[in-house]
């Protein structure tokens, strides 16, 4: 289109100008990347593993879970040797439970955090934890559950997204991969994600709004149960905080982390199997 007026003189009527956002892009890029840093801290924080002085789930438990379990469903996990990402959990989404994989049916689960990548482990290997829940998504035809098991099966080897960036499926934390997989059926089902840290993240949680999915088994983890099963290290803390009173605020916290600490590498030592 000519956008010059008869006289030569341009004209603006019906033209659109460019509009130069290079200054919000520089802004908001930099705090883009600070969330990213955040993220990845606070993932490396929560991965720290402390010891536990609670029982896992028995063998009668794995053989009911097993029995229960058909191709597709979810499986919602709390190991209670990770207790940053049960607090995580609990602050930020008000639920217990902090990881999930699909099950894939044929003895094994597509898990996207117990490992640097999107990897295929044994059942057995998943069940050694100590809160597990088992969830079935409503799969209208064999060929919905399919497409579910192969977008997932194409993921493997992926990377953990340590950044919890829900807008890209080159990397992919649990709840997202399995979240991506129930979207690509033909009548898919939509998880819900929540705003935290500016960013859109689906927790493991989410699956339990959904009226499509189920929960047919859980071992219903409580608030106690995190800070029960630590109560050694927890103990450590105080009494060095206790002894640390006298030096006042810094010698408190000084002497919680020493006391903490201690208990820690006395476990690590006489208790290796705890951690």
């Amino acid at each position: 289109m000519d956008l010059r007026n008869l006289d030569g003189s341009a004209s603006l009527e019906g033209s659109v100008l460019p509009v130069d956002n290079s200054w919000s892009r520089t802004i908001f890029r930099p705090i883009a990347a600070l969330r990213d840093w955040l993220c990845v801290f606070l993932v490396f924080l929560m991965d720290r593993r402390l010891p536990t002085f609670c029982k896992r789930l028995t063998r009668s438990q794995k053989d009911q879970i097993k029995s229960i379990l058909q191709p597709g469903d979810i499986i919602l996990e709390t190991n209670n040797s990770y207790p940053g990402w049960h607090i995580a959990s609990r602050l930020a989404f008000n639920s217990h439970w902090a990881h999930c994989a699909l099950y894939t049916g044929d003895g094994t689960v597509i898990d996207a955090g117990s490992t640097e990548q999107v990897a295929e482990l044994p059942i057995e290997t998943f069940l050694g934890t100590h809160h597990i829940a088992i969830l079935r998504p409503e799969y209208p035809a064999a060929e919905y559950l399919q497409s579910v098991l192969s977008y997932a099966r194409s993921c493997l080897g992926r990377q953990f997204n340590r950044r919890l960036d829900n807008s890209t499926d080159r990397e992919l934390y649990c709840s997202q991969l399995i979240a991506r997989a129930l979207r690509t059926m033909a009548d898919p089902i939509e998880v819900p994600s929540y705003r935290i840290l500016g960013k859109e993240i689906t927790p493991p949680a989410a699956f339990l709004e959904c009226p499509k999915i189920h929960c047919l088994w859980s071992t219903r983890p409580t608030i106690w149960t995190i800070p029960l099963s630590h109560w050694p290290v927890m103990a450590g803390a105080y009494a060095g905080a206790m002894a640390g009173v006298y030096l006042g605020r810094i010698g408190e916290l000084l002497g919680a982390i020493a006391g903490a600490q201690t208990i820690l590498l006395a476990a690590s030592v006489l208790f290796p199997d705890l951690f």
